[in-house]
């Protein structure tokens, strides 16, 4: 399982000084797949492909679920898309 690490707070100074400066974002089983497919060169179709080759049809609504939890990544800074 993965889990992710955001900054509360971008400030290094005020970093150092907190006792938990980062939140933790676990992933479950699906969402630590997608994120150690997520490698710049694979796209959301390829990654959909992969899910459902590796999860079979517990995943569906693939499609809808996969794009939703990449918006989510997108959205909070953890990855970025490219064209």
């Amino acid at each position: 399982m993965v889990v992710l690490l955001k900054p509360k707070i971008k400030t290094r100074i005020v970093r150092k000084w907190m006792i938990k400066p980062d939140y933790r974002i676990k992933l479950d089983s699906y969402g630590s797949f997608v994120w150690k497919s997520i490698d710049g060169n694979r796209s959301v179709e390829d990654i959909g492909k992969m899910l459902k080759e590796s999860f079979g049809d517990s995943v569906e609504p693939l499609y809808e679920r996969l794009c939703e939890f990449i918006s989510i990544l997108r959205e909070n800074g953890l990855i970025k898309l490219k064209n």
